[in-house]
């Protein structure tokens, strides 16, 4: 479907990204800029892959319209979207309906997970500000934003398994 060297090369970005991201909870735009270096050059290297047409970029451009919402409600960070929205660029068009999906079930799963841990870490102040009528308490206790490259990263190894491997 694609080349191994090209899932793996996506494969290692992804981790370098969510490394940086874990540790300094923040991603330069400076990888947009890289990915769309990436994507100019890819589509001159691989033109049966690569194509620049409105269905090969619709999803990079409903991260940027959707990862603009997200980040003035405070769910998303803004180098996140501009992130993933440029990554879409070097996913080959015949798997980014795929990896969409896989990125929206690693998030659900991951959302709940963490949701879950928050809520049974703090259950006794989330108790005791549900007692005393504090809502914004308990959107401080439970409403956190996490990394999201890391969340990336586990859709694009499921993507590996299901469609690559």
């Amino acid at each position: 479907m694609i080349p191994i060297f090209l899932y793996w090369f996506l494969f290692l970005q992804l981790i370098l990204v969510s490394v940086i991201d874990i540790k300094y909870r923040k991603i330069s735009n400076t990888w947009f800029f890289i990915n769309l270096s990436f994507f100019v050059s890819f589509l001159f290297i691989f033109p049966d892959i690569y194509s620049f047409n409105y269905s090969a970029l619709k999803y990079s451009f409903g991260f940027i319209v959707v990862g603009l919402i997200l980040f003035k409600y405070k769910i998303m960070g803004a180098g996140d979207s501009k992130f993933l929205a440029s990554f879409y660029l070097l996913v080959p068009q015949v798997l980014q309906y795929p990896l969409f999906i896989q990125i929206l079930y690693t998030t659900i799963a991951i959302s709940a997970i963490l949701f879950l841990v928050n809520v049974l870490k703090n259950f006794v102040r989330i108790k005791n500000a549900i007692f005393l009528l504090q809502p914004a308490g308990i959107k401080d206790l439970i409403g956190r934003k996490f990394t999201y490259a890391p969340i990336i990263l586990l859709a694009w190894l499921g993507i590996g398994w299901f469609y690559v491997f």
